[in-house]
């Protein structure tokens, strides 16, 4: 083989293996990509079911503590009844009826902040598992944008360098399919006289 012809030959295959790295590389970032687009999914998943899970809790904790506000009322209302009795009066005193009136009111009025108040973070709590799954699914879809943009840039960037060998080919040897074969040229013989 002449020095020339496996220098071309060397970078014929030089050429390939450049193009086909390219591609390779194109996939492999797309795969990376894919990979990081499924780790934000689940990431997303995960932080708006503790924040669910935390709403789920601050209901509890307000209805817990709703009902502590309702015993504390009926406590209080005994105690207020037990004082006018030792004071003499009763319980269908005007006076009595008013304070046991407001004691009541004042139980139900705590008890109902309460349960305010806990739906009140627990509706904060979902707004941030909302938003934990959104922000998961927008990166996601920006990963999954960038795979595909991988993918299309190591395909160009091969096929380009594919493109550019062939040129260089080209340049060196013609292309085969536009230039006509030329007739090999034969030299007449020559007739030898032997003496």
């Amino acid at each position: 083989m002449e020095p020339g012809v496996a220098a071309d030959s060397i970078r014929g295959v030089s050429t390939l293996l450049s193009a086909g790295g390219s591609f390779m590389e194109g996939r492999s970032t797309a795969k990376a990509y894919k990979q990081a687009a499924k780790a934000e999914k689940k990431s997303g998943a995960f932080a708006a079911a503790q924040y669910n899970q935390q709403a789920g809790q601050a209901r509890a904790e307000s209805q817990r503590a709703s009902i502590e506000e309702h015993r504390r009322a009926r406590l209080a209302e005994s105690r207020a009844v037990a004082v006018a009795a030792a004071s003499g009066g009763g319980a269908s005193d005007p006076t009595v009826m008013k304070i046991l009136g407001n004691l009541a009111m004042e139980g139900e009025y705590n008890a109902l902040a309460a349960l305010y108040t806990g739906e009140e973070t627990a509706r904060g709590l979902e707004n941030q598992a909302t938003g934990a799954l959104y922000n998961a699914k927008t990166a996601a879809a920006g990963y999954k944008s960038m795979a595909s943009a991988s993918k299309s840039s190591g395909l160009a960037k091969g096929v380009g360098t594919l493109l550019s060998g062939s040129a260089s080919f080209l340049e060196k040897y013609g292309d085969p399919v536009s230039t006509p074969a030329t007739e090999p040229v034969y030299e007449p013989y020559t007739i030898l006289a032997f003496n």
